[in-house]
Order: C-alpha cells, then structure tokens, then sequence
C-alpha cells in the first residue's frame, strides 16, 4: 500500500448550508503568508533512509497518518509521549552518573565550574541535569585531551 500524495495548499472549503452566518471565507481559510513561506531544514540522506522505512512498513505510516489527519490533538500527545520517554531514559543515566559527575566537579577550579554553569543556564530546567552529566562529560574530555605541554630533551635528563 502506497503513500497517498496529499496536494498542496489549504484544504478545501465545505459547503454548509446558510444559516446567516457568514461563514469561511476563502480569504479566512488562506494558509497566513508567514506560515508559508516557513522552510524546513532536509537531510536528503536522511529523508531516504526515512522515505524506505516507510515503505518497509506501510500499516504504520498509514497509522500515523491518519492520527494525525483524524486526531491532531491525539498525535501531538503520542509524539510527547516518545519524547517523555527518551527523558526517562536519560534521567535513569543522569541519577547512575550524577554521583560521579558531582564528585569531579567538586575537585575543578571555580572557573570550570562557572563556565559549565553558564552553558546550562539557558536549558529548560527539566533538561537541566542532562544537561550537566553532557557538559561535564565534554568538557573532561577537551581537558583530558588537551595537547600536554612538551618537556624539552635537556629537561628530561
């Protein structure tokens, strides 16, 4: 079963029988100029990779296509739902890595503290936590990784 195309533009106006009211107009139903003439980022790879799931499994396109269509409301609070998942998972790392991740940051300069401190400060504060095990996890990589200081040949000697 194949992907029906869905043509573009607003949908089409139904009739409804006159009752005084107005009603829709095609000047009202116009999609607004801003909405628009909105562009979405594409990954060309990725729209592929996604393009053949979707035919690889056509019953669950269909699905989600029809939540949406049928039930918007539906379909917003079934995308949440996977996301308040991954934050799930993601609180489930932090609460075995937080312990760690304190500890080191407890033995760091001031200056290493505030600086990851103001990488956060702007992250919604229930990603906040995640948002520390990552900067600090980051930023003890650059500094494990940092090119050392050479010691010359006459020093080593």
């Amino acid at each position: 079963m194949a992907i029906k195309h869905r043509p573009e533009g607003p949908p089409p106006l139904q009739m409804v029988p006159d009752n005084g009211d107005p009603g829709p107009t095609a000047k009202t139903s116009e999609v607004p100029e801003v909405a628009s003439a909105k562009q979405f980022a594409s990954n060309p790879k990725l729209d592929a990779r996604l393009d053949g799931y979707m035919k690889a499994d056509p019953k669950l396109t269909e699905y989600y296509t029809n939540l949406v269509r049928q039930n918007p409301e539906r379909a917003v609070r079934k995308l949440m739902l996977n996301e308040m998942n991954k934050h799930d998972q993601n609180m489930q790392y932090v609460s075995k890595v937080m312990p760690q991740v304190k500890e080191w940051l407890s033995q760091q300069t001031p200056e290493v503290q505030q600086r990851i401190q103001e990488r956060i400060q702007n992250v919604p504060p229930i990603h906040q936590e995640v948002a520390l095990v990552r900067e600090a996890k980051a930023t003890k990589m650059r500094m494990d990784f940092a090119p050392k200081p050479r010691q010359s040949m006459a020093a080593a000697v």
